[in-house]
């Protein structure tokens, strides 16, 4: 019998967690508010923080229904957990002011705060079926399409954004978080580009992405 080719699951249009943890996601690689004192750390860490906690609900309703990681997701997640763990125990035995381990270093949003942040994010994806782990990589897409759009102008010579380092920054702040950034999108737009049963024009899309 000759299998069926593959096709992409028809669109489902209703708003969920995936789309909360896709905005969330894409909107701290996006924002940026020129004129602060810290710019883009500050701002980034609020939307980490503010949409990562306001997940939880959500996240411990899953888990109670037992859409919770099992097996190989849960080596990510255990070792995520472990980083907030050492991170309280840093921050009671350092001896470092609360603020600093709270949030990190000025311009570096590196705390307590971000570690606890990413492990919920992290579990509350980790609940997604393949439905939800789509729509997130689709918001990240469209993010990634906006700060390659701003990269290139920056290559260019058109500085759009205030910068501290020379080279391209985009919205991240530092050449070296945009490229690692750029690398991961990357991965994702290949992909998507290479999945069979897409239209042309998202394929065309992700492949000039």
């Amino acid at each position: 019998m000759a299998k069926a080719p593959y096709r992409p699951p028809e669109p489902d249009y209703s708003v969920g967690l995936a789309d909360w943890l896709g905005f969330v996601v894409a909107l701290v690689a996006l924002i940026i508010l020129p004129g602060q004192s810290d710019p883009l750390t500050g701002p980034k860490l609020l939307v980490l923080s503010v949409g990562a906690f306001a997940a939880v609900p959500a996240l411990v309703v899953r888990w109670r229904r037992s859409q919770r990681p099992t097996g190989v997701l849960l080596v990510p997640a255990v070792a995520a957990a472990s980083l907030v763990v050492w991170g309280a125990i840093s921050a009671v035995l350092s001896g470092a002011p609360w603020s600093v381990s709270l949030f990190g270093w000025f311009g570096r949003g590196d705390g307590w705060l971000a570690l606890a942040s990413a492990v919920i994010l992290l579990l509350a994806a980790s609940t997604l079926d393949g439905a939800g782990v789509r729509r997130v990589i689709t918001w990240l897409l469209w993010a990634s399409g906006i700060v390659a759009a701003i990269g290139l102008l920056e290559a260019v010579g058109v500085q759009m954004l205030p910068g501290t380092y020379a080279g391209v920054d985009a919205t991240l702040g530092n050449p070296n978080f945009a490229a690692g950034y750029a690398a991961i999108m990357a991965v994702l737009a290949a992909a998507r580009a290479l999945e069979p049963g897409r239209p042309v024009r998202v394929r065309a899309a992700c492949g000039a992405l």
